[in-house]
């Protein structure tokens, strides 16, 4: 089955609480609009309740139709941490709020029942030929085609960020949907290789499908100089695009600008993302707190949450982007940076080396003198250069991403056709 006779209900599993989920939606819509005419699949969004609808507003125009599940008191319909699961009674495991993270239900029996109906409903009035990502076991008896997501297994390698209820919530997630799906993306083979380790054989089932940021047009008609000034930015800086999640390890960074200071070298950084993280309340606090006893605070720039548009501008015309974190399924800032020819400072973790961007430098996340030197061998440079950002570096990064993104919308359709397959010899 291929193009517009295969339907893919796609799933809203984003938030304007976890914008990366919103991205990873759009720019596989993107990347599936991208293929031939002939090879693409007709694309319903599906969003649990209308206010969801306004996070995905840029690709509204690119889908045959955006459908809301508005859930009435005590519906099933629960959009969850990373995605959609069902409440029924008393059994299965609890499940996340995707805007406070709070336990609010219960998921996932194998049989169906009545208080999932209005999904399925929905998938059959669209008829639908495969539902993504579920995030949840839909249940051995569910019968529409539906191909299961693995976000990534940070669980198991950073255990102290996790209380105890959601660790064994996401154990169970996973081990479910090693026995029940039919298969499992994945973003990594980092990740293919985590899912083998801790549940182990459900490798023949486990598909790599790593997303691509979509670049726009418009992107590269803004004034980058423009943006800067209108948050207030100093003419050079890094750029650090990261939720305030402990993972994500800030931290290093402002550590790494305090080693440069007895150094007499004053980088700047700007810093977006929300402050939140409920695993770890005033986790932003004491972030802000080592900034203000280290005196950084005139170089450390947090202007939270900004527009889509607004951060591509913002890293546009950043010296360098810092990707700090500890753990990624596979990093859509690594992802971003690339699209825009941007020098990265990565952290030397396997999916970065996975992911493998052409301008960009490792170092050992926990060490804040490694990076440290890195941060001021780029600065320097930086300084002798024009201002960012740089028209060859944008035009060599533009083309090479065209053909991540052709590759991205084909393994889609690849693994699409042969859950089909699958599903048909059931």
């Amino acid at each position: 089955m291929a193009g517009k006779a295969m339907r893919v209900g796609l799933l809203a599993v984003g938030s304007e609480r976890w914008l990366g989920g919103v991205y990873y939606i759009e720019n596989l819509i993107r990347a599936l609009r991208a293929l031939p005419d002939d090879r693409q699949p007709a694309i319903v969004l599906i969003v649990p309740r209308a206010a969801d609808a306004a996070a995905y507003g840029d690709v509204a125009g690119l889908v045959e139709r955006v459908a809301t599940l508005e859930p009435s008191p005590g519906s099933s319909v629960l959009a969850a941490g990373v995605g959609w699961g069902r409440k029924v009674g008393r059994v299965g495991v609890r499940i996340a709020s995707a805007a406070s993270g709070r336990l609010i239900g219960r998921a996932v029996p194998p049989a169906l029942d009545d208080a999932h109906r209005p999904l399925l409903d929905l998938l059959k009035r669209e008829r639908l030929s495969l539902l993504f990502p579920c995030t949840h076991p839909m249940g051995s008896d569910w019968p529409v085609p539906w191909l299961a997501w693995a976000w990534d297994l940070q669980h198991r390698h950073y255990p102290d960020y996790f209380r105890d209820e959601d660790r064994r919530w996401r154990d169970h997630v996973f081990a479910t949907l090693a026995g029940q799906a039919p298969l499992i993306v994945l973003s990594s083979r980092a990740a293919q290789q985590d899912f083998n380790r801790f549940y182990p054989g459900a490798d023949r089932k486990l598909r790599v499908l790593s997303f691509a940021t979509v670049p726009r047009p418009e992107w590269y008609g803004g004034r980058p100089d423009d943006t800067a000034a209108r948050y207030g930015l100093p003419p050079r800086y890094f750029m650090v695009a990261n939720q305030f999640w402990v993972h994500k390890n800030h931290g290093i960074v402002f550590e790494a600008m305090a080693r440069l200071n007895e150094r007499s070298i004053h980088v700047q950084v700007v810093c977006t993302g929300h402050h939140d993280d409920h695993r770890r309340p005033g986790y932003f606090e004491e972030l802000m707190g080592y900034v203000r006893e280290h005196r950084l605070t005139d170089q450390v720039r947090i202007v939270g949450v900004v527009p889509r548009t607004d951060q591509i501008q913002l890293m546009r015309r950043a010296a360098a982007v810092i990707q700090p974190s500890l753990f990624e399924g596979w990093s859509s800032v690594v992802e971003d940076a690339r699209t825009l020819g941007k020098r990265i400072v990565l952290s030397d973790i396997p999916v970065h080396r996975e992911q493998a961007p052409s301008r960009s430098v490792y170092f050992d996340p926990h060490n804040p003198d490694a990076l440290a030197d890195l941060l001021a061998t780029e600065w320097e440079a930086a300084d002798s250069a024009p201002l960012p950002p740089s028209s060859d570096d944008e035009h060599t990064a533009l083309a090479a991403q065209r053909g991540r993104v052709a590759d991205y919308g084909r393994r889609f359709m690849e693994i699409a056709a042969e859950l089909g397959a699958l599903w048909e010899t059931r």
